[in-house]
Protein backbone atom coordinates (compact mmCIF):
# COMPACT_ATOMS: atom_id res chain seq x y z
CA UNK A 1 0.00 0.00 0.00
CA UNK A 2 1.32 3.10 -1.16
CA UNK A 3 1.49 6.60 0.75
CA UNK A 4 -0.59 9.34 -1.60
CA UNK A 5 -1.84 12.37 -0.97
CA UNK A 6 -5.54 11.71 -1.75
CA UNK A 7 -5.35 8.82 1.13
CA UNK A 8 -3.81 11.26 3.52
CA UNK A 9 -6.86 13.59 2.79
CA UNK A 10 -9.84 11.08 3.26
CA UNK A 11 -7.63 10.82 6.84
CA UNK A 12 -8.45 14.26 7.14
CA UNK A 13 -4.85 15.33 7.77
CA UNK A 14 -4.44 19.14 6.71
CA UNK A 15 -2.54 19.97 3.15
CA UNK A 16 0.45 21.38 5.37
CA UNK A 17 0.93 18.40 7.27
CA UNK A 18 0.39 16.15 4.13
CA UNK A 19 3.15 18.09 2.42
CA UNK A 20 5.31 17.36 5.75
CA UNK A 21 5.19 13.76 5.49
CA UNK A 22 5.06 13.55 1.70
CA UNK A 23 8.64 15.32 2.05
CA UNK A 24 9.33 13.22 4.89
CA UNK A 25 8.35 9.97 3.09
CA UNK A 26 9.91 10.72 0.11
CA UNK A 27 13.53 11.58 1.75
CA UNK A 28 12.67 8.06 3.60
CA UNK A 29 12.43 6.42 -0.13
CA UNK A 30 15.02 8.53 -1.37
CA UNK A 31 17.43 6.56 1.57
CA UNK A 32 15.92 3.17 0.97
CA UNK A 33 16.64 3.31 -2.60
CA UNK A 34 20.20 4.22 -2.05
CA UNK A 35 20.68 1.75 0.42
CA UNK A 36 19.17 -0.56 -2.08
CA UNK A 37 21.81 0.53 -4.54
CA UNK A 38 24.52 0.04 -2.25
CA UNK A 39 23.32 -3.38 -0.97
CA UNK A 40 23.21 -4.36 -4.53
CA UNK A 41 26.72 -2.63 -5.47
CA UNK A 42 27.79 -4.81 -2.02
CA UNK A 43 27.12 -8.06 -3.68
CA UNK A 44 29.23 -7.39 -6.44
CA UNK A 45 31.89 -6.37 -4.28
CA UNK A 46 31.41 -9.30 -2.47
CA UNK A 47 31.73 -11.85 -5.13
CA UNK A 48 35.08 -9.72 -6.59
CA UNK A 49 36.19 -9.99 -3.08
CA UNK A 50 35.88 -13.35 -3.21
CA UNK A 51 37.28 -14.11 -6.52
CA UNK A 52 40.16 -11.89 -5.46
CA UNK A 53 40.96 -14.06 -2.67
CA UNK A 54 40.85 -17.06 -4.43
CA UNK A 55 43.31 -15.97 -7.30
CA UNK A 56 45.60 -14.96 -4.20
CA UNK A 57 45.29 -18.18 -3.01
CA UNK A 58 46.08 -19.75 -6.21
CA UNK A 59 49.10 -17.48 -6.92
CA UNK A 60 50.26 -18.13 -3.96
CA UNK A 61 50.18 -21.47 -3.95
CA UNK A 62 52.00 -21.46 -7.29
CA UNK A 63 54.52 -19.04 -6.01
CA UNK A 64 54.97 -21.20 -3.27
CA UNK A 65 55.28 -24.83 -5.41
CA UNK A 66 57.62 -22.61 -7.60
CA UNK A 67 59.71 -21.34 -4.79
CA UNK A 68 60.19 -24.65 -3.02
CA UNK A 69 60.71 -26.78 -6.67
CA UNK A 70 63.51 -24.41 -6.83
CA UNK A 71 64.81 -24.48 -3.08
CA UNK A 72 64.95 -28.04 -3.74
CA UNK A 73 66.81 -28.12 -6.83
CA UNK A 74 69.57 -25.50 -5.15
CA UNK A 75 69.67 -27.67 -2.40
CA UNK A 76 70.52 -30.80 -4.92
CA UNK A 77 72.95 -28.43 -6.60
CA UNK A 78 74.83 -27.50 -3.54
CA UNK A 79 74.62 -31.97 -2.30
CA UNK A 80 76.37 -32.49 -5.72
CA UNK A 81 79.26 -30.09 -5.76
CA UNK A 82 80.00 -31.44 -2.09
CA UNK A 83 79.95 -34.82 -3.28
CA UNK A 84 82.05 -34.23 -6.23
CA UNK A 85 84.72 -32.00 -4.10
CA UNK A 86 84.76 -35.06 -1.60
CA UNK A 87 84.87 -37.49 -4.56
CA UNK A 88 88.19 -35.24 -6.17
CA UNK A 89 89.95 -35.18 -2.99
CA UNK A 90 89.51 -38.52 -2.19
CA UNK A 91 90.95 -39.04 -5.88
CA UNK A 92 93.75 -36.76 -5.65
CA UNK A 93 94.87 -38.65 -2.58
CA UNK A 94 94.75 -42.22 -3.78
CA UNK A 95 96.33 -40.73 -6.98
CA UNK A 96 98.99 -39.13 -4.63
CA UNK A 97 99.37 -42.89 -2.51
CA UNK A 98 99.63 -44.67 -6.40
CA UNK A 99 102.60 -42.43 -7.27
CA UNK A 100 101.56 -40.38 -10.04
CA UNK A 101 103.32 -37.34 -10.28
CA UNK A 102 102.22 -34.23 -8.19
CA UNK A 103 102.09 -31.74 -11.09
CA UNK A 104 99.96 -34.38 -13.02
CA UNK A 105 97.86 -34.70 -10.02
CA UNK A 106 95.28 -32.18 -11.12
CA UNK A 107 95.30 -32.60 -14.58
CA UNK A 108 94.52 -36.60 -14.21
CA UNK A 109 91.50 -35.55 -11.48
CA UNK A 110 89.88 -33.17 -14.29
CA UNK A 111 89.93 -35.56 -16.96
CA UNK A 112 88.54 -38.21 -14.97
CA UNK A 113 84.68 -39.59 -14.71
CA UNK A 114 83.79 -38.37 -11.71
CA UNK A 115 80.15 -40.35 -11.70
CA UNK A 116 82.26 -43.58 -11.60
CA UNK A 117 83.68 -43.41 -8.23
CA UNK A 118 81.50 -44.20 -5.19
CA UNK A 119 82.78 -42.97 -1.85
CA UNK A 120 82.12 -45.19 1.65
CA UNK A 121 80.56 -43.96 4.80
CA UNK A 122 83.93 -42.83 5.98
CA UNK A 123 84.76 -40.35 2.84
CA UNK A 124 87.33 -43.13 0.80
CA UNK A 125 86.67 -44.60 -2.53
CA UNK A 126 84.92 -47.33 -2.06
CA UNK A 127 86.57 -49.90 -4.22
CA UNK A 128 90.10 -48.66 -3.77
CA UNK A 129 91.87 -51.57 -4.87
CA UNK A 130 90.21 -51.64 -8.08
CA UNK A 131 90.64 -48.41 -9.01
CA UNK A 132 94.33 -47.77 -7.68
CA UNK A 133 94.87 -50.73 -10.60
CA UNK A 134 92.42 -48.73 -13.04
CA UNK A 135 95.11 -45.87 -12.24
CA UNK A 136 98.54 -48.08 -12.40
CA UNK A 137 97.19 -49.24 -15.53
CA UNK A 138 95.45 -45.88 -17.45
CA UNK A 139 98.15 -43.78 -15.97
CA UNK A 140 101.50 -45.39 -15.92
CA UNK A 141 103.01 -42.51 -17.95
CA UNK A 142 102.64 -40.30 -14.96
CA UNK A 143 104.29 -43.00 -12.63
CA UNK A 144 107.81 -42.24 -12.20
CA UNK A 145 109.59 -45.83 -12.49
CA UNK A 146 112.34 -45.87 -9.91
CA UNK A 147 115.16 -48.44 -10.16
CA UNK A 148 118.52 -48.96 -8.05
CA UNK A 149 121.60 -49.24 -10.08
CA UNK A 150 125.02 -50.62 -8.31
CA UNK A 151 128.20 -49.47 -8.78
CA UNK A 152 130.02 -51.30 -11.81
CA UNK A 153 131.41 -54.31 -10.60
CA UNK A 154 134.33 -55.36 -13.56
CA UNK A 155 135.53 -50.83 -12.93
CA UNK A 156 135.05 -50.87 -9.23
CA UNK A 157 135.90 -47.08 -8.13
CA UNK A 158 139.39 -46.81 -7.02
CA UNK A 159 139.50 -45.83 -3.59
CA UNK A 160 141.23 -42.83 -1.99
CA UNK A 161 143.90 -42.94 -0.24
CA UNK A 162 144.39 -40.55 2.65
CA UNK A 163 147.12 -37.92 1.92
CA UNK A 164 150.25 -38.19 4.44
CA UNK A 165 151.84 -34.79 5.66
CA UNK A 166 154.87 -34.21 6.28
CA UNK A 167 156.83 -31.70 8.52
CA UNK A 168 157.75 -29.60 6.11
CA UNK A 169 153.93 -29.98 4.17
CA UNK A 170 152.79 -28.80 7.61
CA UNK A 171 155.31 -25.72 7.95
CA UNK A 172 154.14 -24.69 4.52
CA UNK A 173 150.53 -24.51 5.72
CA UNK A 174 148.41 -21.65 6.71
CA UNK A 175 146.32 -22.28 10.01
CA UNK A 176 143.38 -22.37 8.15
CA UNK A 177 144.83 -25.45 6.03
CA UNK A 178 146.05 -26.96 9.37
CA UNK A 179 142.63 -26.70 11.15
CA UNK A 180 140.51 -28.32 7.38
CA UNK A 181 142.99 -31.05 7.67
CA UNK A 182 143.43 -31.64 11.26
CA UNK A 183 142.32 -35.44 11.27
CA UNK A 184 144.69 -36.35 8.42
CA UNK A 185 147.64 -34.47 9.77
CA UNK A 186 147.25 -35.60 13.12
CA UNK A 187 147.27 -39.50 11.48
CA UNK A 188 150.91 -38.57 9.81
CA UNK A 189 152.24 -37.17 12.60
CA UNK A 190 151.34 -40.84 14.85
CA UNK A 191 152.64 -42.66 12.10
CA UNK A 192 156.08 -41.13 11.57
Amino acid sequence: MALTRKMLKELGIEEESIEKIIAAHSETVEALKKYKVDSEKMASLEEELRSAKEELAKDYKSKYDELELEFSGYKNEVESSRLTAKKKEALRKLLRECGVLESCVDAVVRVTDLDSISLDETGEIADRDKTAADISQNWAAFIPKTKTVGANIPNPPATVSERSYTIDDIKRMTPWEINANYAAIKKSLNRN
